[in-house]
């Protein structure tokens, strides 16, 4: 046996430390690089460990390194063949085809249907009749405009803008940041680098209701767990840097924005809910961050690129304005659905500005579709 006893003992007390500092960790759903560090270094010293292979395998699938998350719990289940976690996880990674039975008693697997194309329509494709341009043109220069649709939409997006930066600050300081403007609302502005322009601009966008309640207004506050009250508890109990590292995920390229979106959804209602749990106020069961929430943190990032986001009211402005484009609305995944509206929205922007109407960014364009849609197709204000 090789080492003498005093450096096994060593050993011995490094790995207890390591395991009970990756524990916490994952209880703070925190799976970035240091709890991987973490987990191989126990590995390295405990080479079948369940408990450390199985959180490296979810630190792995955290950066989206899902082959080197199989082989991880493919390793669990060579030790302990019926480990719950590594079976559902890879059950996730690598669902099984759909199956239907012919005839009775049978089961025959079937061929993945292709994907529907997916195709937003352009500019070209919009039509938007002199007389509605003409009174969106002067209605977009407005205060009761500015006021009611694009000022709080335009205070998100210079507080998004700005927090999301890499070169200013760490994803635990971005999660600090976000949970002061939750609890303490325009007194909290001041924590961000921006501009004296900027800074009125952003408080007189939030005067009517504050940061929480503009976020609110984009998200549908329907569902509790949009709510973002959990995220000064989350950077309290130590997860401040897995809350800002999803954010930054999300908003940062690559992979595809369908993709960002999809893995980002579930990623953030998880940490919701591990944040709930240190209240002992959990939901009833895990749900993911909704399209609208997702968008409202996209937008509010770039605003020339991504829309906000209402399936019905964009589904139903597209309609309209371009006969015969087709919302898709099945055998597509959310972020595909989300991708194919910020194409639609960008489409209706370009045709608005083609009639000579002033559109800044997608804010406008996407304000453009609500109010024909809550009106009827008319622009009354």
């Amino acid at each position: 046996m090789e080492g003498s006893a005093d450096e096994m003992g060593e050993g011995m007390g490094e790995l207890e430390v390591l395991a009970e500092r990756a524990r916490q960790l994952a209880m703070a759903q925190n799976f970035g690089p240091e709890a991987e560090q973490l987990n191989h270094r126990i590995l390295e010293l405990a080479g079948d460990n369940i408990g450390a292979l199985n959180r490296l395998a979810r630190c792995q699938r955290a950066r989206h390194a899902d082959d080197e998350a199989r082989a991880s719990y493919k390793r669990v289940l060579e030790i302990e063949p019926a480990n719950k976690i590594a079976l559902a996880a890879l059950k996730q990674l690598d669902p099984p085809p759909a199956v239907t039975g012919e005839r009775r008693g049978t089961r025959t697997r079937m061929p993945p249907k292709p994907k529907r194309a997916m195709v937003a329509p352009t500019a070209s494709d919009i039509r938007i009749s002199d007389e509605l341009a003409a009174q969106f043109a002067q209605y977009i220069t407005t205060e009761h405009y500015h006021e009611n649709e694009r000022g709080y939409k335009l205070a998100l997006h210079i507080l998004f803008s700005n927090l999301f930066r890499a070169d200013l600050r760490t994803d635990e300081e971005v999660a600090r940041i976000l949970a002061a403007l939750v609890s303490k609302g325009n007194a909290a502005l001041s924590l961000l680098d921006l501009s004296e322009s900027q800074l009125e601009q952003a408080k007189g966008g939030l005067k009517r209701g504050g940061f929480s309640k503009a976020l609110a207004n984009l998200s549908n506050p329907a569902y509790a767990f949009l709510q973002v009250r959990w995220i000064p508890v989350a950077v309290a109990h130590g997860m401040g840097a897995s809350v800002g590292a999803e954010l930054r995920r999300l908003v940062a390229e690559p992979p595809s924005l369908a993709d960002r979106v999809d893995n980002f959804r579930p990623a953030f209602g998880d940490l919701a809910w591990a944040a709930r749990a240190r209240e002992g106020r959990l939901p009833n069961k895990r749900a993911p961050a909704s399209t609208a929430f997702t968008a409202a943190i996209l937008a509010g990032f770039d605003a020339q690129r991504y829309t906000h986001y209402r399936a019905g009211v964009l589904k139903e402005g597209l309609e309209r304005l371009a006969p015969g484009s087709e919302w898709p609305s099945s055998g597509v995944t959310v972020g595909e659905r989300y991708a194919y509206a910020c194409a639609a929205v960008t489409a209706v922007g370009e045709a608005l500005r083609n009639t000579g109407v002033p559109v800044h960014d997608l804010i406008d364009a996407q304000s453009f579709l609500w109010i024909l849609s809550r009106n009827d197709g008319r622009l009354h204000t």
